[in-house]
């Protein structure tokens, strides 16, 4: 399912997204570090938002496997 599908909403307009990155706002009641364990267990991995918006949005990295 697409991530709109999802119910996130992107932090940037779609237009202006990046090619390598996709940056969310997390849901509300959502942590990020649940949402990260959460994913981890089931093999994804995620990046925090940096500084002031480590609580609020959660990264994508969109570079295919990352694994060794």
């Amino acid at each position: 399912r697409g991530f709109r599908e999802m119910g996130l909403e992107f932090v940037v307009p779609e237009t202006h997204g990046s090619n390598t990155l996709t940056a969310l706002k997390l849901p509300e009641g959502v942590s990020y570090s649940w949402l990260h364990g959460q994913l981890k267990e089931r093999g994804f991995v995620i990046y925090a938002g940096q500084k002031q918006l480590s609580e609020s949005i959660f990264r994508i990295a969109n570079m295919g496997d990352i694994r060794p």
